[in-house]
This record gives C-alpha cells, sequence and structure tokens, in this order.
C-alpha cells in the first residue's frame, strides 16, 4: 500500500509540475515569429534645412497611412544628413497607432515605437534600410519585430517587410 501512495505522489506531481510549466509557457504570450509586409505612405509636414559646405542636414514631420499587417496612422521625426548631389544617410522615429494582424485574421490595438535607418547611394538611388519595433502601449506593449524597407527615388511610399513576434 506505501508504495502505491508514493507511487500516486509521484505521478500527481509530475501532472502539477506540468501543469505550472505549461501555464507559465501560455501566460508569457511568446508567439512565433510571423513574416510581414506592406507599405506605408506619407507626406512630409515639416521640414528645415541646414548646410555646412556640401554637406546639408534636414530635420523633419511627417504623417502616414499603413496598409498590410501594420493599419493605421503614424507621425514622426526625421533626420537626413547628406550630401548636395550624392549619398545620404536617414533616421526616423516613427509613431504608429493603429492595429497589427499577429496572427492570420486576429489583429491587435495600441500603439508601437518603430526606428528606421537608411542610406541612398544618389539622388537616383533607392533608399535602403532597417527598422526595428522598440517599444508600444496597450495590446501591442509586447510585440517586437524587425525588418528591411526599400522606397524610389522622390517616392512617398515605404515597403516593408520582416518578422514580428510578441515577446
Amino acid at each position: 500500500m506505501k508504495k502505491i501512495l508514493v507511487a500516486i505522489a509521484v505521478v500527481v506531481a509530475v501532472v502539477i509540475a506540468a501543469i505550472v510549466v505549461w501555464t507559465v509557457v501560455l501566460s508569457s504570450g511568446s508567439t512565433e515569429p510571423r513574416s510581414v509586409e506592406g507599405s506605408w505612405s506619407y507626406e512630409i509636414t515639416n521640414a528645415n534645412a541646414v548646410g555646412a559646405g556640401d554637406v546639408t542636414t534636414v530635420n523633419g514631420t511627417s504623417q502616414g497611412t499603413w496598409a498590410g499587417p501594420f493599419e493605421g496612422t503614424s507621425t514622426s521625426f526625421w533626420t537626413m544628413i547628406g550630401e548636395r548631389s550624392t549619398a545620404a544617410s536617414f533616421e526616423e522615429t516613427v509613431s504608429f497607432e493603429g492595429s497589427v494582424e499577429v496572427e492570420a485574421g486576429k489583429g491587435s490595438q495600441g500603439t508601437l515605437k518603430i526606428l528606421y535607418a537608411g542610406e541612398r547611394q544618389d539622388r537616383e538611388s533607392d533608399i535602403v534600410g532597417t527598422w526595428e519595433i522598440v517599444g508600444g502601449e496597450g495590446d501591442l506593449a509586447n510585440l517586437r519585430g524587425s525588418g528591411t524597407f526599400t522606397s524610389e527615388p522622390n517616392s512617398y511610399v515605404v515597403d516593408y517587410s520582416g518578422e514580428i513576434h510578441f515577446d
């Protein structure tokens, strides 16, 4: 009888441990990475250029509309540093508000802060670079992701791709 009680106690302990581990994994909210691609159309709302020799720095703001897994609007602050006729580098902090499709057919609402960094080789080259989600609020508080983007010269459309997941 004592062996049976010990065996039952061991089975119960294993089942409880499995339930605890399963609960912790599910409650962490962690998801598998999901591939995303879409577009972000924007318009410049303000720009201020300062030149020093052949180098010009332009600071500005913009507002935009997102399509694809990211559906919503954004405002941003950006900086471009470049030579007048050739290469330029860009940095942008985007404040996104809307919905992100984190699973097929399932969107989560909130806000995100996304950092963009890119460059062009000359005025006729595409702008290419990377993006990274660095923070969020609401249902998107734990959303993380990163990827790449391109934008044609003199275009106000950015095509993005990458992966997102919940931590």
